[in-house]
């Protein structure tokens, strides 16, 4: 499964931004949005992709 284009970019700003508030903002989203974006894959992939610390950082999917 790949990301689309709108979750690629939340995902990125998200990382970036080092959290979803300040991502949001920066998207011209609302952070329930942006929280979405994200969400939807990590339900499809069954994984998370942000580790839900401050800040937010990438998650490896393998070691």
């Amino acid at each position: 499964m790949a990301l689309n284009p709108p979750q690629l970019r939340a995902f990125d700003a998200v990382v970036d931004a080092g959290g979803f508030g300040t991502a949001a903002a920066d998207l011209g989203l609302s952070r329930s949005a942006a929280t979405h974006a994200v969400a939807s894959p990590e339900r499809t992939l069954a994984a998370p992709l942000i580790v839900a610390r401050l800040p937010y950082a990438p998650r490896p999917l393998a070691r």
